[in-house]
């Protein structure tokens, strides 16, 4: 089964399941076209962030907002052609604006697409919408800043005037992930999956089934003329997904996709903030790991736990999660923990947890820095180590070497002078 967030797929299969899609009963002739762009070092423009959302009709005015070292571009294509924007992207590059360099990959390499499927319930249609992501721009950085220019609106905040100007669930400025990609937007209207409250069912131009398992572990399996009795908490506890003859998917509803995932209750609060830390990507407040076995014998990977604490220590604290791959996708550790102590991931949980306190408190000088705790996500275990700035230099007890948070990297101080003035964490979960 495909992954739910995304997958990598080339330009002829994009074109081909456009088409596949504009022959549904409502066809998207239309396209608006939304950039970012920003100055480098050197003053010239370059692209940052943007999209394209194909519509089924247009009517809008066209922008093109220029601070001194943002601008904000959109417009309208009408009777928009999807093959050949993408061979722009991949070619010359698409203009935008004259004033403006093309949109187009900065490098020779090829552009890679990924494909991902934003679920209806999370999007403004309600119908599902296939998202294709590419990276146009990399090593990109801008500074957090008010806008000011001339007879133009004074802006706060450039990240909060990003994020509304392209209608972004989450953006966190320049640490942001995002940056540099493009994306594709498209409605599917041939399927999806229908709740209002109290049953479930869905509607399909292709012959498709509901399939899955609920809050209690039943399995689901309707075809579209059928229902069922469902409370909202239970379709949040439930694993549903709408499959094709295909065996594509075509809608889903599922606690254990986490970017879309239906909430209810008290994980909101915490899922948000999770979610918002995450999607922020590593940097100098915040690490991922996949997995750190917890051993008595030293090697590489068992150390990075204490060198990274260590190193959140020496400059402004931060935070470890655990359980959260490089990408930023939240694996969870169940397989890894229920194999490595073989019992229920309830019961191998509270042993992690311990064994990780343990080899902390006998590896770091000052061990009272941190607090370690636990969050379940879906099904999903994931640690946070919670790091405060330490009073006085920290470091490992049984060698002599002491780390620094810089960046997203964790390194090796040459002295204690290089340790950085107390500052207040901007960052708290």
């Amino acid at each position: 089964m495909m992954h739910l967030q995304e997958r990598q797929c080339s330009s002829a299969f994009l074109l081909n399941e456009w088409i596949e899609l504009s022959n549904c009963e409502t066809s998207v002739q239309h396209a608006v076209v939304s950039v970012v762009f920003t100055k480098d070092h050197n003053g010239d423009w370059r692209y940052l962030l943007g999209h394209c959302e194909l519509v089924s009709n247009g009517s809008l005015d066209s922008v093109e907002v220029v601070y001194p070292s943002f601008s904000f571009i959109k417009r309208e294509i009408l009777n928009f052609s999807l093959s050949g924007f993408v061979a722009a992207l991949e070619g010359d590059g698409f203009i935008i604006s004259e004033n403006f360099p093309p949109l187009k990959k900065t490098d020779s390499s090829q552009i890679n697409w990924m494909r991902g499927l934003i679920p209806s319930h999370a999007t403004k249609s309600e119908f599902p919408v296939l998202k294709y992501s590419a990276r146009l721009e990399s090593e990109l950085s801008f500074y957090e800043s008010p806008l000011i220019g001339f007879d133009l609106p004074y802006v706060d905040s450039v990240g909060q005037h990003i994020k509304n100007f392209l209608e972004l669930e989450h953006f966190h400025g320049n640490s942001d992930g995002q940056k540099g990609e493009f994306s594709i937007k498209i409605n599917n209207y041939s399927a999806r999956i229908n709740f209002d409250g109290q049953f479930l069912s869905f509607n399909a131009n292709v012959y498709a089934r509901l399939v899955g398992k609920n809050s209690s572990s039943q399995l689901i399996n309707l075809s579209e003329k059928q229902q069922l009795h469902m409370t909202v908490q239970d379709l949040s506890d439930s694993e549903i997904f709408l499959i094709s003859r295909n065996n594509e998917i075509l809608d889903y509803r599922s606690r254990s996709s986490w970017k879309y995932r239906l909430e209810s209750g008290a994980d909101k609060t915490t899922s948000k903030k999770l979610l918002a830390l995450i999607e922020a990507g590593e940097g100098q407040y915040l690490e991922f790991k996949k997995y750190i076995e917890v051993t008595k014998n030293r090697n590489q990977k068992s150390e990075e736990l204490e060198k990274t604490v260590c190193a959140f220590s020496n400059a402004y604290g931060g935070q470890l999660l655990i359980g959260v791959n490089d990408e930023g996708n939240i694996d969870g550790l169940n397989d890894f923990l229920v194999q490595h102590y073989n019992c229920a991931i309830e019961e191998a949980v509270p042993l992690y947890v311990k064994g990780i306190n343990k080899r902390l408190s006998e590896n770091l000088k000052n061990n009272q820095c941190y607090d370690v705790s636990h969050l379940v996500i879906g099904d999903k275990y994931i640690i946070v180590v919670d790091v405060e700035r330490s009073e006085e230099l920290n470091y490992g007890v049984t060698q002599e070497w002491a780390y620094v948070r810089v960046g997203a990297t964790s390194r090796k101080m040459r002295s204690a002078e290089s340790r950085p003035e107390n500052r207040k964490l901007p960052l708290e979960f």
